[in-house]
């Protein structure tokens, strides 16, 4: 599942909240960068030994995506996409793919 929005700040900022809120208590967060109203978050839900659900949202306070997997993932591998912000070029790959008018690099 995906969605992208076009942002403006106040939608922006409403966005952000809505990652915090999804997120929660329910997933952890492997790799965060904030970058003024700019955003990349990589939340998981773990369930015994595997990723279960991946969440990426990605705010360049232009556009905004949010990016869902439901599945059965490794961890370990899922931590080093993170870790080699791998998470932010899927996700604009997939938008490039799915919305060609929005440029998710901007």
């Amino acid at each position: 599942m995906y969605a992208v929005s076009k942002c403006y700040p106040g939608r922006t900022q409403f966005l952000n909240q809505q990652m915090s809120g999804i997120t929660g208590n329910s997933f952890i967060e492997v790799y965060r960068r904030n970058d003024d109203l700019k955003r990349n978050v990589v939340s998981i839900r773990e369930k015994r030994n595997s990723v279960k659900e991946i969440l990426i949202y990605n705010n360049n306070a232009q556009n905004a995506s949010f990016l869902y997997f439901n599945g059965d993932f490794d961890p370990i591998k899922v931590r080093e996409m993170a870790q080699n912000n791998e998470f932010e070029s899927l996700g604009n790959n997939v938008i490039s793919e799915f919305a060609p008018n929005i440029n998710p690099e901007n």
